[in-house]
């Protein structure tokens, strides 16, 4: 009898515990640099959506550009009609599969993100100290849609305090 509990046993074990594996299903690897692609372009900020507070004449722009696997994004306000910079951000992809970026503002100081693609629309990150992810300052995350995207920001515990949207112009 004991010969036969065994392999009963097993046989047991073997359907019940490798059910559960074979229903797994296999995750399909974003490929963020094509992704990044639906970046590239002219966005204009929204008045639509907006919860940042912006004077009337006061209009947010990103210009972004590609350069092989880095992303280049130049970010000003049109104010009354006139350029005023705002930062510069670089985006580059990395081999951990996560875009590292590094953004400088004119009005001084400097910031470190790193993000990915979690779906084919949408991109999260954080925004670092130093490239360091255990020094989280704040969550992001960018939907796309056709010729717009949201951002949402929220604090390092997940709490939302920011959303609005861009429109693409170009």
């Amino acid at each position: 009898m004991k010969k036969l509990w065994s392999p009963f046993a097993i046989t047991i074990f073997l359907i019940v515990f490798t059910n559960g594996i074979l229903a797994q299903t296999t995750q399909t690897k974003l490929n963020q640099v094509e992704l990044m692609k639906q970046f590239v372009g002219t966005w204009q900020m929204s008045d639509s959506t907006v919860t940042v507070n912006y004077s009337k004449d006061t209009i947010q722009v990103w210009e972004v550009q590609q350069y092989g696997k880095a992303f280049l994004i130049i970010s000003y306000f049109k104010i009354n009609g006139k350029k005023s910079f705002e930062s510069i951000n670089n985006l580059v992809y990395s081999k951990d599969d996560k875009f590292k970026g590094f953004t400088s503002w004119s009005r001084g100081g400097y910031m470190t993100q790193i993000s990915s693609f979690t779906s084919e629309k949408k991109i999260t990150g954080i925004w670092v100290r130093n490239f360091n992810p255990e020094t989280i300052v704040e969550k992001f995350e960018i939907v796309f849609y056709t010729n717009s995207l949201t951002i949402s920001e929220f604090t390092p515990s997940g709490e939302k305090t920011r959303e609005y949207r861009f429109i693409k112009v170009n």
